[in-house]
């Protein structure tokens, strides 16, 4: 099997038609039909061995060596390379933490807000009640330049 890959390599390379080659030679029945044509995939999709190799190539048109995997003996033709559209952790990890922390804030917020004023569970205070009624009385009656009873 490595030396039919070996051999398939160099037609490819002399300029045969790779579509075609893998229509006729290749054993996977879901892709040799189509011509080899694996779509669009990235990092962490692949196998190690055939991952690597297929991001080791640059340039649009560039082959691998036979490259083998628990599958089999695989070449690989570079079609097209475009950015992932992935970010990085890393890039969006502080925006993250800013967009939690706020959320957590709000909730939190909110939470107090509807205990501060759930009147249902609100208590009274009489005596506060009361020596705030007689303090503001004191400074009304005081500000009246009237006497202030108790």
């Amino acid at each position: 099997a490595r030396l039919r890959a070996q051999e398939l390599l160099q037609r490819a390379q002399e300029g045969e038609d790779f579509a075609v080659l893998a229509r006729e030679y290749s054993a996977d029945p879901a892709t040799g039909q189509i011509g080899g044509d694996l779509g669009w995939f990235s990092r962490g999709a692949m196998t190690k061995p055939f991952e690597e190799a297929a991001f080791a190539l640059e340039s649009s048109g560039d082959l691998s060596p036979v490259v083998e995997t628990e599958f089999g003996f695989h070449i690989i033709l570079l079609e097209e390379r475009r950015a992932s559209d992935r970010i990085p952790f890393e890039a969006v990890k502080n925006q993250l933490v800013h967009d939690l922390q706020k959320e957590y804030i709000a909730e939190k917020t909110k939470a107090w807000r509807t205990k501060i004023t759930d009147h249902q569970a609100a208590n009274s205070n009489p005596e506060a009640i009361e020596a705030a009624y007689q303090k503001a009385r004191q400074v009304h009656l005081g500000a009246l330049g009237e006497a202030a009873a108790p």
